[in-house]
């Protein structure tokens, strides 16, 4: 009776070009240096079931456990991912599968260089000129895949209970700022709720932008950005007291 072939990977490369990847750079503008590490483990987890891994609600503790970053961070981090493209959303959205075709690619390029059969049926991104190899090759049995396909059903149920899948509507601040800025009635409840001229305003938005992304919250909701926005404005114009450059009748009184 033949061995179960081994699917998981006990290596895989990191180019010496990697930050200079543009969704690389994009995570760390958005959540700062402290998500390589995040992001690579969950590359080494993946690697090593093979090439995708499935969400679990324990998946934040264990990173958290191993970096030492909080669950919520984490959170943030693995949505960046999801937003800018290192993992497939839409195979989130629909199975909770982290994976992506750059990782599927590099999967099959690693398995070849090690003469080792592989096969991609399962949430398969690359096109199927590239695969090679009969669905047997993969090393699951016939029952493990009927198990896999129940137990995707209940994650599916579960999915409503999953916290990270409510947060997939976040948005790079960079994008809430050019809202303020440009959007006129963005622009006018926020003048009007701090009571600031619009060269204060855009003063107070890059400030703020610049301020959260060095403290690695480069993600939130719009609804969020918005709270956090108006409070941490009204604090910063209390602490230096009235807008002197801007002290005109012209805007004396916004509301």
């Amino acid at each position: 009776m033949g061995r179960n072939k081994k699917v998981g990977l006990d290596y895989f490369p990191f180019d010496t070009d990697t930050f200079q990847d543009i969704k690389i750079r994009k995570l760390i503008k958005y959540q700062g240096g402290k998500a390589i590490p995040i992001y690579t483990l969950l590359l080494c987890l993946i690697y090593k079931n093979g090439y995708y891994m499935l969400w679990d609600k324990e998946l934040p503790f264990i990173i958290s456990e191993q970096t030492g970053f909080e669950e919520a961070y984490i959170l943030e981090v693995i949505n960046t991912c999801l937003s800018i493209g290192l993992f497939s959303k839409e195979l989130y959205k629909t199975n909770n599968i982290l994976t992506s075709k750059g990782i599927q690619i590099r999967y099959k390029e690693i398995m070849s260089l090690s003469k080792r059969k592989s096969e991609i049926v399962e949430f398969s991104l690359i096109s199927s000129e590239k695969i090679s190899f009969s669905s047997e090759e993969i090393g699951f049995s016939s029952e493990e895949s009927a198990q896999r396909k129940g137990n995707k059903k209940k994650e599916e149920i579960k999915k409503e209970e999953n916290p990270f899948s409510q947060a997939v509507n976040f948005i790079p601040i960079e994008e809430f700022r050019e809202t303020v800025l440009n959007n006129s009635s963005r622009n006018e409840e926020c003048r009007r709720a701090l009571r600031c001229s619009p060269e204060r305003l855009q003063n107070l938005i890059e400030e703020f932008e610049t301020e959260q992304v060095a403290k690695g919250n480069g993600t939130n909701t719009d609804q969020e950005y918005r709270k956090h926005f108006i409070n941490w404005s009204k604090i910063k114009i209390e602490k230096n007291g009235s807008e002197k450059e801007f002290s005109g009748s012209r805007y004396k009184d916004l509301t």
